[in-house]
């Protein structure tokens, strides 16, 4: 979560975008991410939230890893070092 687009491999670059239209797909696909009690003006809520693998999750599905959490001036980072 570090690095920035520029200083990874080709290879790398391709998966990040891979996966970050996968992402964005999984978005539109459940309705969006409300972490919050935001509501969308019908009344609904987002579904995206129900299928995060990281945020809030205190370990890891396939290996019992620790979520690790970074933060910098703007945001934090939650993530498994391991993928």
């Amino acid at each position: 979560p570090d690095k920035k687009v520029k200083d990874l491999t080709h290879q790398q670059q391709e998966m990040v975008f891979y996966y970050v239209r996968e992402v964005l797909e999984e978005g539109i696909k459940y309705g969006g991410t409300n972490i919050l009690d935001y509501m969308y003006g019908d009344g609904k809520n987002g579904g995206r939230q129900l299928h995060l693998y990281v945020y809030k999750k205190p370990g890891w599905k396939g290996g019992g890893r620790q979520n690790e959490k970074k933060k910098n001036a703007t945001k934090k980072k939650h993530y498994f070092s391991v993928c």
